[in-house]
């Protein structure tokens, strides 16, 4: 898997684990200075700095595709939980940002052992998702932070 990134490869987080008895790793890049909150109208004409989030998450599970897309989601959820947690803001309409303009999220999954049909944030598939997001985006971003000191 490769995913190509305009922020600085210090700014990343890799969190290892097992979480509900389900191994799960996820590797997260970051750089919040193109943050956006989605739900919010923009200037038309804005001034973007460089930034992102590249979020890989690895799962020894067997996804459907059903699975796969609500992994995504749940991934998704739980980036938003961290950009509101550690107070990441929109600069145009300084309110929390739900993520950048050129985030990208890749579930991977070794397709082994019994089929998981839904991966949504009631299952355990869905939590380890979402905690292990959380923990890594919270990192990557601590990590910019103390880098940038933004």
């Amino acid at each position: 898997l490769g995913m190509m990134t305009a922020v600085k490869l210090a700014d990343q987080a890799f969190v290892r684990e097992r979480i509900m008895d389900m191994p799960v790793f996820t590797v997260v890049t970051a750089g919040v200075g193109n943050a956006v909150d989605i739900t919010e109208n923009h200037p038309a004409e804005e001034e973007w700095q460089v930034g992102t989030f590249n979020i890989m998450v690895f799962l020894d599970a067997h996804l459907t595709d059903g699975a796969f897309v609500n992994a995504v989601q749940s991934a998704t959820e739980a980036k938003t939980k961290a950009l509101a947690g550690m107070q990441v803001a929109d600069p145009a309409t300084k309110t929390i940002a739900t993520g950048t303009s050129t985030d990208s999220i890749a579930i991977a999954a070794t397709q082994q052992g019994e089929s998981t049909p839904y991966a949504g944030s009631g299952t355990r598939v869905g939590k380890a998702i979402g905690q292990s997001v959380y923990r890594a985006v919270t990192e990557a971003i601590e990590n910019y932070r103390q880098r940038t000191d933004k």
